[in-house]
């Protein structure tokens, strides 16, 4: 059995990658989510969309939507994420980011490190050291995702106001799974359950390490991406 203190260092690794491609697939149940956060805030009343949370329309049972995001080091980003019922790409060199979707068409900080921009399900992937103020963790053993070797987790919120941080995992749930990449501290697979029951997945289904990208990818004068 791995242990705790092991598990904690790889999370806390800083990016030990020179590149990062990742992808994988965002699942939520829109009424388990409602219900999560109005038990986490009752009087709140919030509509705000991360990744794909605002479906638009009727509720739907489900939502399953496809995310990427790259990264080159030091500080340039690109991700694509659905939003509601566009498709959000955007780029960061830095604390600059543009984004652009059919809704708003271009839009940009001008490098104003106060006004920031979501990367989508991804977030949650490369930054696994955001969660350890909010859980309280343990191991649950190992095992393979993405065909990764993963350290399994369990983890409770230490307090009945979570953060920021677990509302981008799923915010009111009382438990959460979190596999972690053993090797590189990729946060491979999250799963927040309310009363044993999934409310929201992000789950990694490729990932490359190190691989020479293309310099395009980051450019925001490519924004929108050709097709």
């Amino acid at each position: 059995m791995a242990r705790l203190g092991d598990v904690l260092e790889v999370m806390q690794a800083s990016h030990p990658w020179a590149t990062l491609q990742v992808s994988g697939v965002l699942w939520l149940n829109p009424h388990r989510q409602r219900a999560a956060r109005e038990i986490a805030n009752p009087a709140s009343k919030l509509t705000h969309a991360i990744g794909c949370d605002a479906a638009g329309g009727a509720e739907t049972e489900e939502i399953r939507d496809r995310w990427s995001l790259w990264r080159s080091e030091p500080d340039q980003m690109r991700s694509e994420y659905q939003a509601g019922e566009v498709r959000v790409t955007a780029v960061w060199h830095g604390a600059a980011w543009w984004s652009w979707d059919p809704a708003r068409g271009l839009l940009t900080n001008d490098g104003d490190p106060n006004h920031q921009h979501g990367a989508g399900p991804g977030e949650v992937v490369i930054e696994p050291a955001q969660f350890l103020p909010e859980l309280d963790l343990t191991v649950n053993g190992t095992g393979t995702r993405a065909g990764r070797q993963a350290y399994e987790l369990m983890g409770r919120p230490r307090t009945k106001s979570p953060g920021l941080p677990l509302f981008l995992l799923g915010s009111g749930a009382d438990q959460y799974l979190l596999s972690v990449d053993a090797e590189r501290g990729l946060l491979l697979r999250s799963e927040a359950r309310l009363r044993e029951e999934p409310i929201r997945v992000v789950e990694v289904e490729q990932v490359t390490f190190d691989a020479v990208l293309p310099g395009e990818l980051f450019l925001p004068s490519l924004l929108p991406p050709p097709g």
